[in-house]
């Protein structure tokens, strides 16, 4: 007896199994049989489950994330945990934010830091302290605590680290050579005194006051300080621009070859100057005032 296949309708015998010509199964009563169902969790109608392709993970997988978050979690709080016990183990460390910052209106940002460590701070660099303990702010105020009562000096040499002086009483002769040393830490000195040898003749103090105003106004120059040279001046000597000038390194050193009494209470000091382009010879006419002794005038010689 022949039979449509009851899928595509086209005739088969009744003998066949599977239809010759879409492939459908035929049962022995001449009908095709249903599909199977689809295996649990398979998309498609009856056997979705919301766990396919593309579908939101399952409770399984939900669950395994977050112990995996917590894990994560807990090991980083160890982490931090035993980071803070170290710190504060080997050195308090300490900060305070007072407030979060502000615009430039707002009351101003506060930060107090606090840090304390077992490091000590280095030891500072070694300078020399002029006028510590034990010594004297310059070579003159250690030189005057030894003089006796009404001596005069003379700067004989002048250096940086020690200057030596001839002493002596008014009207009379040197008679005695003092060293004057800068030391370390202390201050300036006197380290050495000696009877002088040489019997020169002290000047008068006005004398020696002369020579000092010009040795301080030659030092002035040197040193391009040309408005203290101008201060030990008066005119007509201040009116010239030699009285207030730089010597811009050009002044290399002088000499003070003598002091010559005028006759009216004045005199002239004597003095070599050996500048780079040669050396010259004046004489500076130096007189009182009421503001000290000043040099009023200077020609060649």
């Amino acid at each position: 007896m022949a039979l449509n296949c009851p899928t595509c309708g086209v005739p088969i015998a009744a003998s066949d199994t599977f239809c010759s010509a879409c492939g459908a199964r035929v049962s022995r009563g001449g009908r095709v049989p249903p599909p199977p169902l689809p295996p649990p969790g398979w998309p498609g109608p009856g056997g979705y489950s919301g766990a396919g392709p593309g579908a939101p993970p399952s409770r399984s997988t939900s669950a395994i994330i977050a112990a995996i978050s917590v894990a994560v979690v807990v090991f980083l709080a160890a982490v931090v945990g035993a980071y803070l016990v170290f710190v504060r183990g080997d050195g308090a460390v300490e900060a305070e934010v007072a407030a979060p910052p502000t615009t430039s209106y707002g009351s101003p940002t506060t930060l107090t830091t606090s840090l304390t460590t077992s490091t000590s701070a280095p030891a500072s660099a070694t300078t020399v302290v002029v006028g510590g303990a034990g010594g004297a702010a310059s070579a003159a105020e250690a030189l005057s605590e030894q003089l006796p009562e009404g001596w005069i000096t003379k700067l004989v040499e002048d250096g940086r680290k020690s200057k030596t002086f001839w002493a002596g009483p008014v009207n009379s002769e040197w008679a005695t050579v003092y060293v004057v040393t800068l030391i370390q830490g202390t201050g300036w000195a006197v380290t050495d005194s000696s009877p002088f040898q040489g019997g020169s003749d002290v000047p008068s103090v006005d004398a020696e006051q002369a020579r000092y105003v010009v040795e301080d106004f030659l030092r002035a120059v040197q040193e391009d300080r040309p408005d203290d040279a101008h201060a030990l001046t008066i005119e007509p000597f201040s009116l010239d621009g030699a009285s207030a000038a730089y010597s811009n390194g050009d002044f290399l050193s002088f000499a003070i070859d003598g002091i010559e009494p005028v006759g009216d209470g004045t005199f002239w000091v004597l003095t070599t100057e050996e500048w780079r382009n040669g050396a010259d010879r004046w004489r500076y006419r130096v007189v009182p005032t009421e503001s000290g002794w000043r040099i009023q005038d200077l020609e060649h010689r």
